[in-house]
């Protein structure tokens, strides 16, 4: 093939002159050629040929049968099996539909007028339940954490939450309406007229002219207490003959371990038209975090004193703003508005954009008062959409019963181990495939809480060896090097040799992509999860467009599950795994939840930690022991919405041999 380099250098070598010499015998040779019958034949058949050779290939790679194609892949490269499946449509995604259930402004209430009465509380936690639940379930459990939070908005911001109101019922899901002010053509103004929450709104705007401010009730998180997270019992509240603890009658005096982690969330968010350079002021000299685009906002892990500025992207020598970050005051802007270094802006797109980010802040600064905790979403921002369990006390145990029994074997024929799953699949009324391959009856899968501030559980036998041994054969197919997975993520903090030294190279890194359908196996894991979750197994994979139409949604809200190989000398810096969603996204899509698996115990070190884990004794937080097939399960969200700073996690130093982790992640309501 001529590469585009190469048909440039033609062209510029190409004489026209030579063109119009030819001109005159090239137009006879066209003549000549249409009128002659029997080219016209040939080429006919040809095209027949062509067209059933064509459809004979269609079908050959049609998603009913890749066992066909399975068939013939021995010898094959694993990239050129790779390069086959690309050509075989499973289950690609497709366009996330309107999620109809969702508004935006559901947990926001302005009718109530006296916020700390009984009949308050009993009203706030209802409006969670009516109107993010559409299943009206009563027996919803709200976590005792979750309480009522009076906001005081000022009114010169009832006319964007007026907007909020309105996307949401027209399902506006990028305000395009509302940054065109183009709401004309909107069909559903006297449904929203009759939306009592809206109208008490516009009233309380209007009726009182002397208050800046109105009051909306809605709920927050607050950090639990320490008295109240250890049982009676417990070890290091009863005493015990290897620990003493603390004594039952000095419970009262009970006090936190000071953490020894002091890192935070900073996230930075701009607030100019024009896009920036995000420096870290390291040691050495500044390091680039990203670019931070107009009006949206970049995050990372930091800790006391680091510095942080913003340059042009033209000019990265030109700080126009630094920051030494507190974690006090963890979200901080660039304002040039504010600065005075810009006018106001008059573009109606740029000022409405600075109107929602001022809204927000003005919220995280009362959010942060009342629960001391920083504002990190975008408000108005609702509780998850899915169920979350709570955790009250260390040691509490939920048990879940769940059809997806163990795999104990797997067929001789591979063809059936790796059959890739289809639409027609999942159509089907099996869920429980290859049952004859697994043990009978149900799973008990114990959740034991082991922290409660962030929340964390531990899942033993969440994975069987057999199932294990499935997945790290699916993941040989999809491992990269190591300096490929540092490049990528940057969260593996090396003390090993430098990456030009022999040994280093040879430790490979696997981080491999499993999808859901790849195998029955990988399917069954994550049905075995949304179990775990308790959100319908359908959310967790595409779906046509005819399948669970209730849902409204026809995208997966789950991720890839991704292989992890930590080797000697590696251990993972703490960091988070929800990401700052952009302004214009109505849904303000997050990770909710991770599910992180052992993949192996054959190896010395490498803990998983959480560091900011809420307890008496241990200043490192929570260490939780590597098991082989356990699960290990935290919330990214906190009850209220807001993202979780505390669930930070990551690993100790191997110090021998090699960890392998499986971690998969949900999202909430919708995945971006």
């Amino acid at each position: 093939e001529i590469s585009i380099n190469e048909m440039a250098d033609c062209n510029e070598n190409y004489d026209s002159d030579d063109d119009d010499d030819d001109e005159e015998e090239e137009d006879e040779g066209y003549l000549y050629y249409l009128s002659d019958k029997s080219l016209w034949k040939q080429h006919f058949m040809a095209f027949v040929v062509a067209l059933l050779a064509s459809t004979a290939s269609f079908f050959h790679f049609a998603p009913g049968n890749l066992n066909s194609t399975m068939s013939s892949t021995a010898g094959m490269s694993s990239k050129d099996i790779e390069a086959m499946e690309v050509r075989v449509n499973y289950l690609k995604p497709t366009p996330a539909y309107h999620h109809q259930s969702y508004h935006r402004t559901s947990n926001l209430d302005f009718c109530l007028q006296s916020p700390d009465s009984p009949k308050t509380v009993d009203r706030v936690r209802a409006i969670i339940l009516n109107n993010i639940f559409e299943d009206g379930s009563a027996d919803r459990t709200i976590d005792t954490n979750l309480v009522p939070f009076t906001f005081n908005l000022p009114k010169e911001y009832v006319d964007l939450l007026s907007n909020y109101f309105l996307s949401d019922y027209s399902m506006d899901d990028n305000y395009s309406a509302f940054f065109e002010s183009d709401w004309n053509n909107f069909d559903k103004k006297d449904a929203l007229n009759q939306n009592s929450n809206y109208l008490c709104m516009l009233e309380s705007a209007e009726s009182d002219d002397k208050r800046s401010t109105l009051r909306v009730n809605t709920v927050s998180y607050v950090q639990p207490n320490i008295q109240n997270i250890y049982l009676d019992d417990h070890p290091l509240v009863s005493g015990s003959v290897s620990n003493p603890g603390v004594m039952a009658n000095d419970v009262k005096k009970l006090k936190a371990a000071s953490l020894s982690h002091t890192g935070f969330a900073a996230k930075f968010v701009n607030l100019s038209t024009k896009p920036l350079n995000l420096y870290w002021d390291s040691k050495n000299k500044p390091k680039l975090l990203g670019v931070l685009q107009p009006f949206e906002a970049l995050g990372t892990v930091t800790t006391p004193g680091n510095s942080f500025h913003v340059t042009p992207t033209y000019d990265k020598s030109h700080a126009i703003k630094r920051w030494t970050m507190t974690a006090d005051e963890p979200v901080v802007y660039y304002d040039p508005v504010a600065d005075g270094t810009e006018s106001p802006y008059e573009d109606l797109v740029h000022a409405r954009k600075y109107k929602m980010h001022k809204l927000n802040n003005a919220y995280g600064r009362e959010y942060l008062a009342v629960t001391r905790r920083p504002w990190l979403g975008h408000f108005p921002r609702p509780v998850p959409m899915h169920h979350m369990w709570s955790a009250e006390h260390f040691d509490q145990i939920y048990v879940v019963k769940t059809s997806q029994t163990h795999f104990t074997s797997l067929p001789l024929n591979e063809k059936e181990s790796y059959k890739r799953l289809t639409y027609t699949d999942y159509d089907s009324v099996i869920d429980v495939p290859m049952q004859k391959y697994r043990n009978d009856g149900l799973l008990d899968l114990k959740l034991k809480v082991v922290s409660v501030s962030p929340k964390v559980f531990e899942i033993d036998n969440f994975l069987s060896d057999v199932e294990i041994k499935h997945i790290l054969a699916l993941a040989k197919r999809y491992n990269v090097s190591l300096e490929e997975l540092q490049k990528k993520d940057n969260l593996l903090k090396k003390s090993q040799p430098s990456s030009k030294s022999k040994k280093h190279k040879n430790q490979i890194s696997t981080d491999a992509w499993l999808y859901r359908e790849f195998s029955p196996i990988m399917d069954s894991l994550y049905r075995r999860a949304s179990d775990i979750l308790k959100i319908d197994e359908s959310l967790l994979r595409h779906r046509n467009e005819y399948e669970h139409t209730e849902l409204n949604t026809h995208h997966s809200i789950a991720e890839a599950t991704e292989v992890v190989r930590q080797v000697k000398g590696q251990k993972i810096i703490p960091h988070h795994d929800f990401l700052y969603p952009s302004v214009t996204n109505r849904y303000q899509p997050a990770r909710f939840a991770t599910i992180l698996i052992h993949l192996n115990d054959d190896f010395e070190g490498g803990e998983t930690t959480f560091p900011l884990s809420l307890n008496l004794k241990n200043h490192d937080g929570l260490q939780v022991e590597p098991k082989k097939g356990k699960g290990i399960l935290f919330y990214n969200s906190l009850p209220d919405g807001n993202f979780d700073d505390s669930c930070q996690y990551g690993s100790n130093e191997v110090l021998e041999g090699e960890k392998l982790t499986l971690n998969l992640r949900i999202w909430d309501p919708i995945i971006d």
